[in-house]
């Protein structure tokens, strides 16, 4: 049973009703039949967000900068573990220097020089302690000469597991002592842009900024979490987490080409830093288990060239090519998932994000006439009458889209999706592509200017238009690939219905051709492909 802002029996805590860690650990209540028992009460997750930022535009000579700051401050506004490896209060190397600590059959030991005072220790028993194992600060151990070691089972005496000497040997439940108040986090982020003009036709621009992004509220923990932590199933989320941030750098050079047009030429490299990952704190005490951390990092560089061409008589043209790479030690959240179940829970490798395309072109042209004296069309010459122009305010617009293919995790297994199995890696994480995408999109319209609010005495009325579109999306029915199976690479089958692997279990069905005709139907259901060709008519009236 889990619950959070409301009491044990589903009444909804008011909005000053906020219990304490405290609480949950003393207060009581009694039943209709006169029992007393524990309350647990939970308080709901209230985090607390405050930013500020300044702002300032100004020129010096020829150069233009914008210069700002902003500073956000966030609290989790709830209690975190003290030391997410040892659940339970435990003695440190400080404690043992002051004196104090003592064992039957511990002889005297001198706790190495770089062993800090705050450093937890470990022993070789809960009850009987003869021996000092080692240390540990942090994720880093130390064993009993005070040299890191790169495995917990170091400091282990007969078994897997390293027992800190902790307060109280026969304790099997947290209480408040495990616990502290989260340290507030303050982030500052300045941004700085600037630019000035070579000549007269030319503009250099760079810029630096600083972003965060405040943890996720699906790491919020309760008291209960911890409290059945020993019945639990070896997960838990950490509300200990920082923000995640990304320092952006940018630096581009514009050219102007002739009066009307532009070429641009823009590098950037972006880090995203503290992201969320899943852990596994091999070590842990009472238990080894999985949680979350700040471990993984990114980056993302790339080089964008744009032509720029404004209105010129009745064409208006932008097109623009990016290369990139964009590289990652995790894609999500959970990526570490399979390497927590291969036994290396916390390597850290980059490899490329799924939305690493190398290549990417974009091209718009819009053709359109004007009206008026700026129309330049065919017209319809009419008797006592002015030249009717049957194309004023009408044009037609494309948009070209494409680019290499996106990464996707290549699988050397065919997973069987009624026993199930285990996928394994062929290659790396995102070693494969698929095949590239290439789009068009095409749009034409029409506006008719209407006048609204006009009187007999001459008043004129307002102006408005009545647009009349054509919309075409995906003009070439392209049929680009979006998604493919792993173990296939194809978007249409998953290799499932021709593994000999699997053979005995179709003909297992009760009606084997049925199966086989449904799950063709099933994993060719059409998700792993482009939008088709889509074709909308339309208006809209604006005033």
């Amino acid at each position: 049973m889990s619950y959070y802002g409301y009491t044990y029996d589903g009444k909804k805590l008011g909005w000053g009703e906020r219990p304490t860690l405290e609480d949950f650990f003393t207060e009581k209540t009694v039943d209709k039949n006169g029992n007393e028992f524990y309350a647990r009460p939970v308080a709901s997750s209230q985090p607390i967000y405050t930013a500020g930022y300044i702002q300032d535009k100004f020129a010096f000579k020829d150069l233009i900068f914008q210069i700002g700051v902003r500073a956000d401050r966030f609290d989790a506004n709830q209690f975190v573990l003290k030391d997410p490896f040892i659940l339970y209060d435990y003695y440190t190397a400080g404690d043992y220097r002051k004196g104090g600590l003592t064992s039957p059959s511990l002889e005297p030991v001198t706790i190495p020089s770089n062993i800090g005072d705050d450093y937890a220790i470990y022993v070789n028993s809960l009850s009987d302690i003869n021996e000092i194992t080692g240390y540990r600060y942090g994720t880093t151990w130390y064993n009993a000469e005070g040299a890191i070691v790169t495995s917990p089972t170091a400091l282990a005496r007969g078994g897997t597991n390293p027992t800190p000497w902790v307060k109280d040997a026969s304790q099997q439940r947290v209480n408040k002592e495990s616990f502290e108040d989260y340290k507030p986090t303050w982030n500052f982020m300045p941004r700085i842009s600037f630019s000035f003009p070579i000549s007269d036709e030319a503009l250099f621009f760079a810029h630096y900024d600083v972003l965060t992004q405040r943890p996720s509220s699906a790491y919020f923990v309760t008291p209960l979490d911890y409290y059945y932590f020993n019945e639990g199933s070896g997960s838990i989320a950490n509300p200990n987490l920082k923000p995640m941030q990304t320092v952006d750098y940018e630096l581009g050079f514009t050219q102007k080409i002739n009066n009307t047009s532009s070429f641009t030429i823009t590098a950037y490299y972006r880090e995203i830093r503290n992201m969320v990952q899943m852990y596994r704190l091999n070590g842990a005490y009472p238990k080894p288990y999985t949680s979350y951390s700040n471990l993984d990092f990114g980056t993302t560089k790339g080089l964008t060239a744009e032509y720029d061409l404004r209105r010129t008589k009745n064409i208006r043209v932008r097109a623009n090519y990016t290369l990139q790479y964009a590289s990652m030690t995790g894609a999500s959240s959970s990526t570490a998932s399979a390497l927590i179940a291969a036994g290396v829970p916390n390597l850290r490798s980059t490899f490329p994000t799924g939305f690493d395309r190398r290549h990417a072109i974009s091209l718009t042209v819009d053709y359109r006439f004007g009206r008026g004296k700026k129309y330049d069309g065919p017209v319809i010459n009419r008797e006592g009458k002015s030249p009717l122009q049957i194309l004023a305010d009408a044009g037609v617009s494309m948009t070209v889209t494409g680019g290499s293919g996106a990464p996707y995790t290549a699988s050397r297994t065919v997973i069987s999706p009624l026993s199930g199995g285990n996928s394994l890696l062929e290659g790396t994480y995102f070693g494969s592509r698929m095949p590239a995408s290439f789009k068009i999109d095409l749009r034409a319209d029409k506006d008719f200017a209407v006048t609204l609010g006009g009187n007999k005495e001459g008043k004129t009325g307002h102006e408005a238009y009545f647009n009349v579109y054509v919309n075409v999306t995906n003009l070439l029915n392209a049929k680009n690939i979006l998604g493919v199976y792993n173990a296939t690479g194809d978007p249409d089958d998953d290799g499932y219905l021709t593994s000999s692997k699997y053979q005995q279990e179709i003909l297992n069905q009760l009606d084997p051709e049925a199966f086989i005709q449904m799950y063709q139907i099933y994993v060719n259901a059409g998700g792993n492909y482009s939008t088709p060709r889509q074709i909308k008519i339309g208006a809209s009236f604006n005033f």
